[in-house]
């Protein structure tokens, strides 16, 4: 049973690693860093749903598509519909994605609609309880100097909470009842333990970068 447990325990190990290593890989589409040529305005076709997160936004232009892929870290918000610079390189083909100075440019538009997202956390929702979100709050984040990425970073973490409490419920639950009704052995309980184990720990994590953003927030409310 110990090597059963142990295999087990390094395949999702391995498995995690491969799957965030493929999810964060940054391919070289549309950061030529060489490119020169043109400078032309493609329109941004996509959402950011998720802050702290790789993420490729996408644009086009005249009927040609254009993407770049962000590192957590280079990500923000952008807004659907606007326009954002691209140079192209002399061939034609390559070219780089100017999201450095889009994100710096329209950060007071930016933050705007960080501002109509955080209208969506709800005070009823485990997110709220867990992390003590009072309605007075959303204010204090308006006023602060908070920029449009804290914001959107904690809706997405709020989001992130609440989307992670169900999967465990369920999760927890589905385990009781697998218990009950087919009485399997322990050895079988052990990949959906470390699966609820992960969404505990994402759950905390989250719930402590909420807490600071606010605290940030409330801090500056109050100078």
């Amino acid at each position: 049973m110990l090597s059963e447990l142990s295999l087990i325990v390094v395949v999702v190990a391995v498995t995690l690693v491969i799957a965030g290593h493929t999810v964060n890989k940054i391919p070289k589409t549309g950061r030529d860093g060489k490119a020169n040529g043109e400078k032309i305005s493609a329109t941004i076709t996509n959402k950011n749903k998720y802050a702290d997160a790789a993420v490729t936004l996408r644009a086009e232009k005249d009927g040609r598509k254009f993407k770049v892929k962000m590192k957590p870290t280079e990500a923000h918000l952008w807004i659907p519909g606007d326009s954002i610079d691209i140079i192209m390189n002399e061939d034609g083909k390559n070219y780089r994605v100017l999201f450095n100075d889009y994100f710096r440019e329209n950060e007071t538009r930016i933050r705007e609609k960080a501002v109509e997202l955080l209208e969506k956390v709800r005070l009823c929702h485990i997110s709220s309880l867990a992390v003590g979100y009072k309605k007075e709050f959303k204010e204090e984040i308006v006023k602060s100097s908070l920029d449009s990425q804290q914001i959107f970073a904690f809706v997405s973490y709020m989001k992130q909470i609440d989307i992670y409490s169900v999967f465990a419920v369920i999760l927890t639950g589905g385990i009781v009842w697998w218990k009950f009704a087919f009485s399997p052995e322990a050895k079988e309980f052990i990949l959906p333990c470390i699966l609820i184990i992960v969404a505990m720990w994402s759950i905390y994590n989250a719930v402590e970068m909420c807490k600071r953003i606010l605290k940030r927030a409330v801090k500056q409310d109050q100078k």
